[in-house]
């Protein structure tokens, strides 16, 4: 219904807004006739101040209607599809083949025209785009493949406006905008950061907005003498966990799990591995993995365990070798 209404109001303003724009594309043709007609009559002499005017207007007027007709397109798809010009989503690959279409099909038939009014030469053109053609496919190689990345992202509707993603070169943002051939990020500095659509086009993608289940995982450290307390340890934690967090995910769709894992060199270790009803971004996420360290932090002091930590003692040997030796901190 939202969708709609906006788009009624689209409707109603979509014609005076023509008509305010046909107005200065007339006032500013008639100049333009009697800018030629002043300057034939100070005696300058040139044939193409005898059809300018005529041409000026046609090139004016069709692109006035061109527009008209894209805004009219991109209305006619929101209210067939029933959503909003600035979110369209997937359909925006519909909107930009149409109207890149309707274009092209515009500026061929108004450059013919030209070709016939100005006198131009056909052939002589044919000729210059001939040679010119090689040079071009060249200098368009890496355009063409931004604008083909830029459509088959619209179209697959991996990534959106306003999501937050991950993508598999490390970058991780916001997306801002998603355009013909570059897509806009925001990342968590607050800069922006413009990338060529081909460099997403081949990446993987982690649209984090679309996520509705977080982790959260933490590899826990004691000391030998602690052995015993272990298996204490590890009830409470969990004890604990659940009581704290109630979107932990208990019913087997993802893995709760705290076990004793390993005997390293120096110390024990214990994996805690819990998963939660929550998308793994926003406030809502750090106050529950901090709900988590704290539940761990109570179960470790319950059985009077500290987790074992370490200092590092550094030596420099022979030739300028350097070497580190970890040493457990009680």
């Amino acid at each position: 219904e939202e969708a709609s209404l906006w788009g009624i109001v689209r409707d109603v303003d979509l014609i005076p807004t023509a008509t305010r724009r046909f107005a200065r594309v007339s006032l500013l043709a008639y100049l333009v006739e009697v800018v030629c007609i002043t300057l034939k009559a100070l005696g300058f002499k040139n044939n193409s101040l005898g059809y300018f005017p005529s041409v000026f207007a046609k090139v004016a007027y069709s692109l006035w209607a061109l527009r008209g007709f894209l805004r009219l397109k991109t209305i006619a798809l929101c209210r067939f599809y029933d959503v909003r010009p600035d979110d369209m989503g997937r359909f925006e690959i519909f909107d930009r083949l149409i109207g890149g279409f309707t274009t092209a099909v515009a500026l061929l038939l108004l450059g013919d025209w030209l070709s016939v009014k100005m006198g131009l030469a056909l052939k002589g053109i044919v000729t210059v785009g001939s040679v010119g053609t090689l040079a071009f496919t060249f200098a368009t190689k890496d355009l063409v493949s931004h604008l083909i990345s830029g459509l088959a992202l619209s179209a697959t509707n991996k990534v959106g406006p306003g999501e937050d993603v991950l993508f598999g070169n490390g970058i991780k943002g916001k997306i801002i905008k998603v355009g013909w051939l570059e897509t806009i990020i925001r990342e968590g500095d607050s800069t922006f950061t413009v990338i060529p659509n081909s460099m997403l086009a081949g990446n993987k993608i982690s649209n984090l907005s679309r996520v509705k289940i977080s982790q959260v995982a933490q590899t826990l450290r004691f000391h030998y003498e602690d052995a015993d307390k272990i298996p204490a340890v590890i009830e409470s934690i969990k004890k604990e966990i659940k009581i704290s967090c109630p979107e932990l995910i208990t019913n087997g769709l993802r893995p709760f799990r705290v076990y004793w894992t390993d005997f390293k060199e120096d110390h024990l270790e214990v994996m805690v591995n819990t998963n939660f009803y929550i998308p793994p971004l926003g406030d809502k996420y750090y106050i529950n993995r901090q709900k988590v360290l704290m539940a761990i932090s109570r179960a470790v002091k319950e059985h009077g365990v500290t987790f074992a930590c370490f200092d590092f003692l550094e030596f420099e040997g022979e030739e300028g070798s350097k070497w580190r030796v970890a040493r457990t901190m009680k």
